[in-house]
Formats: C-alpha cells, sequence, structure tokens
C-alpha cells in the first residue's frame, strides 16, 4: 500500500516505523535521493515490500452525459493545454464561456477574476445540463452548495457529497480549497461565496504511486491543466492537509 507522508514525518521516521532501513526506502522512491531530507505532506512513497492496492475493480460505465462531458474537457485540454490565458485565442475562448453561462465577462488575467468555475460550467452546460440541474456560476462554491443541497433533499442530478462518502468517477467535480482559513464541507453546505476551485474527473487509473482520478481543470498554473488526484484503495480521494478536498459532485445525469 502507498503511504501518504503526514504532518511530522521524516523519511527516516517512515522507514524505522515499516521496518526497513532508510536506503531500502529510497531505492523504491529514487525521487526523494537528491535530497532526502526534504519530503512535503501528502507526497506518497512506496514501502518496500508491501504490494501496491490492487487494480480496482471494473468501474461501471459512465452514463453517456458523464462520458461526453468527460470527452469535451478532454478535447479542450488537447486544444489549449500549451497556452496560457494571455495569449488571444486562448482568452477568446474565455469570453465565449463566460457569455455562454449567462456570466459577465471581465478579465483573463486579472487574479480577482479567476476563469477557473466559468471552465467547468460550460463543459457542463455544454454537455447538456440545464441551468435547473447545475448552477452555472463564475464562482466554484455556488455551483457546489445547490448540489449539496441537491443531496440533502435527494432531488436533482448533481449531488454534492463530503469527499468521504463517494468514490469519484468518471464526469465526477471534485472540488479543492483555495485560501486559508480551509473551508469544511459543512461551510460548503451553508455558503455560496468563498474561494474554492473544481475540475472535472476524465478517468481513473494506477500507477506506482497507486490509485488515481486524472481530473482537468481551468486557470490552473493560468491554463487548462490535467492534474492526478490520489485515491485510496477503496477508490475514495486522499485527504491532504495543504489545499484540503472540500467536496464531491456525484453526477447522476
Amino acid at each position: 500500500m502507498p503511504h501518504v507522508v503526514k504532518r511530522g514525518e521524516t523519511l527516516g521516521k517512515i522507514a524505522r516505523a515499516h521496518g526497513v532501513t532508510l536506503r531500502q526506502l529510497l531505492d523504491v522512491n529514487p525521487r526523494f535521493r537528491d535530497q532526502p531530507d526534504i519530503v512535503f505532506v501528502g507526497d506518497v512513497l512506496i514501502i518496500p515490500g508491501e504490494e501496491l492496492a490492487p487494480a480496482p475493480a471494473v468501474s461501471p460505465a459512465p452514463s453517456e452525459f458523464a462520458a461526453r462531458l468527460a470527452a469535451i474537457a478532454r478535447a479542450l485540454h488537447d486544444q489549449f493545454q500549451f497556452v496560457t490565458e494571455g495569449d488571444p485565442v486562448l482568452c477568446g475562448q474565455i469570453r465565449k464561456w463566460t457569455n455562454g453561462i449567462g456570466a459577465e465577462f471581465t478579465s483573463c488575467t486579472s487574479p480577482n477574476h479567476p476563469w477557473s468555475a466559468v471552465f467547468v460550467s460550460w463543459c457542463v452546460k455544454q454537455a447538456g445540463a440545464t441551468r435547473s440541474e447545475f448552477e452555472f456560476s463564475k464562482q466554484h462554491s455556488v455551483f457546489v452548495k445547490k448540489a449539496i443541497k441537491n443531496a440533502d433533499t435527494g432531488t436533482g442530478v448533481f449531488h454534492g457529497l463530503p469527499i468521504d462518502a463517494h468514490p469519484p468517477g468518471v464526469g465526477d467535480i471534485i472540488q479543492h480549497n483555495r485560501a486559508r482559513p480551509p473551508r469544511s464541507f459543512e461551510f460548503a453546505r451553508k455558503n455560496a461565496s468563498y474561494k474554492s476551485h473544481s475540475a472535472i474527473v476524465v478517468s481513473l487509473g494506477q500507477d506506482e504511486f497507486g490509485r488515481f482520478a486524472l481530473t482537468i481543470g481551468g486557470n490552473e498554473s493560468d491554463a487548462i491543466r490535467r492534474t492526478k488526484v490520489r485515491l485510496n484503495a477503496q477508490g475514495f480521494v486522499v485527504q491532504r492537509s495543504s489545499s484540503p478536498y472540500i467536496c464531491v459532485i456525484r453526477t447522476l445525469k
């Protein structure tokens, strides 16, 4: 099983706790060899002699809507992954997406006007969701609050759930904190205006560090980027101390 580094841990402490030497630990985690004294909370290590988590069971095929949503996000990543928000072509698209969700365009590059929620909202709309189903917005917190309300009342086709309540699948949306103090799921249930970020799950996979959900989001390093969100052996999001996760929006459409 992979080991996720916790606050106060060092490579030496982790090695001793698992009954191996530091050299053995570094042999199977070579990326730490150059600076073995530097490790960060959330880093994922392989413990010598411990097998990776078993391959996940075959997940149910995503719905037509979920597959279409993932395909839209992948296509935009393929098209724009090498350009940033200051590029006139991408900026023109950001303006189009903003207007397309019924919002007022302000800027592509201003830190006061991030476009990541616009990206998610536009992809969801293009995939075929209506405003009554998904609260298109320039703020992630707005559509997250609506999704949580749907889950609480057992209505709608987008349900906002705690990260330990639903293993994300293709077409789901994962939200995390983007400011201090970090906000909790209970805070998100009651508030529609706070800084956060979310991205669309486009596939599930497994690598040498364990299971992951591959997400695509907008305004990540000023562009459209892919990110691996670490999952545990049961497929749930692995929580982290830096920019902790808040919510998983389950897509039922």
